[in-house]
């Protein structure tokens, strides 16, 4: 595999986007999307202003001119924000979940204006569970299907643990 690259994603690449978001929903039932019908226009828009928000941040990441993953955190209320992961099924444990994790909690930890982060992941998810827990995330709720796992910034300015 070639190098990967991330960074934040910006209005030029609202169709790579697109594409990447409309290929990971079809490869599982793991991995959901609140709009994919919305245009190219009203995505470059919104990805635009995410670029420069303190509230919402969308990283991609990139190899060999190809979107293979992406890490969302979007504000749900004033205070915590959702973060959805996904890669593709053919560049999955490669370490780029890891990757696109570590850089979503640096601009949770430095840059964000929230203060926790949650997620949902089904239960039978283990390799997403496993990976969000060496990040510190914890287990708040649960379902029979789902668990909903946080993180929080502490007052001492914490760090997500460093994973390798």
């Amino acid at each position: 595999m070639s190098e990967v690259t991330l960074r934040a994603a910006d209005a030029n690449d609202a169709v790579a986007v697109l594409s990447l978001l409309k290929q990971l929903t079809a490869e599982t039932s793991q991995f959901r999307v609140a709009n994919l019908n919305q245009s190219v226009a009203q995505l470059a828009a919104d990805l635009q202003t995410i670029k420069y928000s303190s509230r919402a941040v969308l990283i991609v990441a990139k190899c060999s001119d190809q979107f293979v993953g992406l890490v969302s955190i979007v504000a749900t209320t004033p205070t915590s924000g959702e973060l959805g992961i996904a890669v593709r099924a053919v560049d999955q444990q490669l370490g780029i979940g890891t990757a696109l994790m570590a850089t979503a909690l640096d601009w949770f930890f430095s840059q964000s204006m929230l203060t926790s982060v949650w997620l949902e992941v089904y239960r039978s998810n283990q390799t997403a569970r496993h990976l969000y827990e060496k990040f510190g995330f914890q287990i708040t709720q649960s379902t029979p299907t789902t668990v909903v796992m946080q993180i929080k910034k502490r007052s001492s300015g914490n760090q997500a643990k460093k994973v390798r």
